[in-house]
Parts: structure tokens; sequence; C-alpha cells
């Protein structure tokens, strides 16, 4: 009688993705889902935005300047790695301070071919660099697509009369300023835009509109028209919401599978025992 061995299977290769990290929450989020699918991560963190959760969470962890492209191509070549995603924030006010924007000859290239410093023209820039050697940019949206802000009302708490119009015209609003790739969020009050995000980001926006405006006001945050979701997906989560709290805003409004809503339990939770809608679009 003869024995018949099959061939044992060859162990599957796990998959391998790095992360350009900067600042907030997202990163550590797309690192729990990546751990979640067995999915190794290596994380190379912007300098001055790192995140200790994110450093925990990461296979191995680099750190580089923003401005040093061939760093960053060296470690993931060095890492054999040729999928990266963009994960989290880098302050614009870091990159304007003097001696910041100290770039290497790659960078400078890039810096020369784009149009101008806007966010889409640099990173459009950015990512044909990266695809010019073999590097494949994934959407931010990679096994995140399910922290995406729903259509609708996202708690029980729901615009109406004067609130309702205000988040009409506030969601407007902030798309033209997205459009004009200036900035993502709008503070409204009573039909009348009263601060408008440039470099300051969501949260300062919204405390110099509050300043202004007193409560009641509704904050609008939107992507743009035809948002590359390779980067600077707008994010919302459960600080800017505590925030919104504070400053007793009627609301806010979102752009519905376009913003990440992180931490939408505790956020939907902290807005309906304030009687503050999250209202997505």
């Amino acid at each position: 009688m003869c024995a018949v061995f099959k061939e044992r299977d060859a162990p599957l290769k796990r998959e391998r993705v790095a992360v350009l990290a900067g600042g907030g929450e997202l990163p550590v989020h797309f690192l729990k889902k990546a751990a979640e699918k067995n999915i190794e991560a290596v994380v190379i963190g912007i300098k001055g935005e790192e995140n200790p959760a994110a450093i925990k969470l990461a296979s191995r962890y680099h750190k580089v300047k923003f401005s040093s492209i061939t760093k960053i191509i060296g470690l993931l070549k060095k890492e054999k790695i040729n999928k990266l995603v963009f994960l989290g924030y880098i302050r614009h006010t870091e990159v304007l301070k003097p001696g910041n924007l100290s770039l290497d000859l790659r960078a400078m290239k890039v810096l020369l071919r784009a149009a101008d410093l806007r966010t889409a023209p640099l990173m459009n820039e950015i990512i044909k660099e990266l695809e010019g050697e073999g590097i494949r940019v994934l959407p931010t949206t990679y096994l995140m697509e399910g922290l995406l802000a729903p259509a609708g009302a996202a708690g029980r708490v729901r615009p109406k009369g004067r609130a309702l119009k205000d988040a009409e015209f506030s969601f407007k609003m902030a798309s033209e300023l997205a459009r004009a790739d200036i900035g993502q969020t709008v503070v409204v009050k009573n039909g009348v835009v009263v601060a408008a995000e440039a470099q300051e980001g969501t949260d300062e926006c919204i405390r110099r509109g509050a300043k202004i405006a007193g409560p009641g006001f509704v904050a609008a945050k939107a992507a743009r028209p035809k948002q590359d979701l390779r980067y600077d997906v707008p994010v919302i989560g459960i600080k800017t919401i505590k925030l919104l709290k504070e400053l007793k805003a009627a609301g806010v409004v979102v752009q519905a599978g376009k913003t990440f809503l992180l931490d939408r339990e505790e956020a939907v939770k902290t807005a309906d025992r304030s009687r503050l809608f999250i209202l997505g679009r």
C-alpha cells in the first residue's frame, strides 16, 4: 500500500504596509485595524508630531523630518515595503516657522514642480515622486471605511429651524473653502460666516468663531469636490466634539462618506448629552 503525501502549502506571506504618520489619532486607529487583520505596519513618524500610542503599536518605528523625501524613500526600500498610507496631520504653523522648511534635493525638485504650497498640488507631486520609485500610495480609507461618517444625524439630536438653515449654509461654505484648497472648516451663526479655516486647524478655527459668535453657532467640515482619498481626508473626533460642547455650539456638519468620525460611540454620546447635533451631508 502506497502512502500519498500532499505537498504542504507554502506559508502565506504576511502583508506589510508603511504609514507616514503625522499628528492626531488617525494613525493609531489604522494601526489597530492593521493588527486585527494581521497586517504588519511599519511607521515612519514625522518629527514633532509623534504619538506615543502609534510608536507602541508599530512593528517598527522610524522618525524623519517631513521634508526628507529621500530618507523616506530610503527607509521604504530598506524595509522592502512598496505600499504607503498617509495618515495624520502636519501643523502648517510648524511648516512655516523659519528653518523648518529645510529641504533635501529631492524635496526641492518636488517643490519646484508644484504650482504652489497648497496641499493638493504639493501632495500630488510627492505622490508622483514616490510612484516613480515603485511605491504605491494607498487611500487613507484603506482598512478604515467603517470609520467614515454616515449620512444623516449620527445621534438623537437633529437640527431644526435656524440651526438647520445654518447647517445647510455652513456646509455649502465649507465646500467652497475646500474647493479653493484653503481649509476645510467654517463657523456660521444666523446665516453669517464668522470664521473660516486657513492654516490654524479645525479646533483653532472653531475657537475663533465661537469667540465672535457666542453660543448657538454651527461648525461645518467638508472635503474637496473631487477629494483625492490618498491625502488630507477630513477628520473629526471626540476632542473636537468636546470642544463644541464647551463652547456651546448648536452642532457640526461633516461630509458623509468622506470624513472620518473617530471614536463615534463616545462622540455621539457626548453630543446627545449636550443637545448637540452631528450631521452627515
